[in-house]
């Protein structure tokens, strides 16, 4: 199945509400003196699809505490250390704080505007940094330590239009790999048509070099959503595409992603469509590669598809939330996977990659907590083998279930 990129003519629209800063980043934020959290996350794993493996077991532990202050009506600061470690590893925790890090440390500045109604900040130090749904950039916050980026970022919030430009050193010039940059701009429009329809997009560029200057990605990436609301239905597309050169190969590739949903009384459901551009015949590089997405929240829970399989992925999606009077939401969600190219490179078919159901239950019963009990079952298609995950999907792995169980208390205060 192969899919192409669409456009959209907009025209005729008129401005209703207004877009805002993104909500996991700098300027998201607000002072609020000491925070923290403390997540713990119990699995169960059996993710590989070999006859012969056996589940394993995991407990990971992450800490935060928080400070952020505000100096003056035109500044705002804010330190974050950060310990993750996996439960029983140190054997003593005598003197031992080498998991503890420096999750965020830095300072936003509100610089003059003409007028009253638009802000313009600046922030720089190590921060966190989501835009639009994260499928391009994200804090990847499910991930035991998240993702923090190091620079400077921009936001612009003016006419009912929110825009963030950044630049980031994700390597230094130290390091084997010279160094490697990303930056880019991404804008929110405020919503049209009485609140129907919004438009987000942004440019990235990302560029690395070895050690003697060689470029390893000279890569630029467009990002498209288009989303609104019609009564009980609303429905997202967004399409990224990658272009440039990795290494002396020239690059061309897409990821695409449609949600259409339902908030019925009982429960909110959607259908999606996501997918991910796999390796076609030819020179050039036509697979997807994804960095800095929030991959998790994609793919399905067990995580087979944070990396493109060589072949490409796409997943047709099922998705409910459902309340539990005031206890709690449970959420299910059924995947079915195929590879976005059709044939491998001997011209031979390739089947689908199977099927995936997850359920989590969200007890909310508990001020400033989110307790998550979760399941994940696998089902391998006849061409679970072709994808290439990090060695969980073996050349056997045809009829072999896989599995995952977790629970996760998370507590903010």
């Amino acid at each position: 199945m192969n899919h192409r990129k669409s456009s959209l003519l907009l025209a005729g629209l008129t401005t209703a509400a207004i877009a805002t800063p993104p909500s996991d980043s700098p300027f998201g934020a607000s002072a609020n003196g000491v925070s923290g959290q403390i997540r713990l996350r119990s699995e169960v794993l059996h993710k590989s699809m070999a006859e012969a493996a056996h589940s394993t077991t995991a407990n990971g532990l992450r800490s935060r505490v928080s400070y952020a202050a505000s100096p003056s009506p035109l500044t705002l600061g804010k330190i974050e250390f950060q310990d993750s470690r996996v439960l029983g590893s140190e054997h003593s925790s005598i003197s031992n704080a080498a998991n503890i890090d420096l999750s965020q440390a830095w300072a936003s500045l509100s610089l003059p505007t003409p007028d009253s109604t638009s802000s313009l900040k600046f922030a720089f130090g190590r921060m966190g940094m989501s835009l639009g749904s994260g499928r391009f950039l994200s804090t990847l916050e499910w991930h035991p330590l998240a993702r923090r980026f190091d620079g400077a970022a921009l936001n612009l919030d003016a006419g009912g239009w929110n825009a963030t430009g950044l630049g980031f050193v994700v390597s230094d010039s130290g390091k084997a790999d010279q160094g490697q940059w990303l930056t880019g701009l991404y804008v929110s429009s405020p919503s049209f048509l009485e609140g129907k329809l919004q438009v987000d997009g942004g440019i990235f560029y990302d560029k690395s070099s070895n050690s003697t200057g060689v470029s390893l990605k000279d890569v630029t990436t467009l990002d498209l959503k288009i989303s609104g609301k019609a009564g009980i239905f609303g429905w997202e597309h967004e399409e990224l595409l990658q272009m440039g050169e990795i290494g002396t190969s020239s690059v061309m590739a897409f990821q695409t992603a449609t949600r259409v949903s339902a908030a019925l009384p009982a429960a909110k459901v959607s259908l999606g469509l996501d997918a991910m551009s796999g390796e076609s015949k030819g020179d050039d590089i036509t697979r997807y590669t994804p960095s800095w997405y929030f991959g998790h929240a994609y793919y399905g829970w067990m995580d087979y598809f944070l990396g493109n399989p060589t072949y490409g992925v796409v997943d047709l999606r099922l998705d409910a939330d459902i309340p539990v009077g005031k206890v709690g939401v449970f959420k299910p969600q059924v995947h079915h996977f195929m590879p976005q190219q059709s044939e491998d490179a001997a011209g031979k078919s390739i089947d689908a990659y199977g099927q995936e159901l997850d359920l989590e239950f969200h007890l909310k019963t508990f001020p400033k907590a989110n307790i998550v009990f979760g399941a994940a079952a696998f089902l391998p298609g006849d061409g679970a083998s072709m994808m290439g995950t990090s060695g969980l999907a073996s050349a056997d792995a045809k009829d072999a279930p896989s599995y995952y169980l977790y629970f996760m208390p998370v507590i903010n205060f």
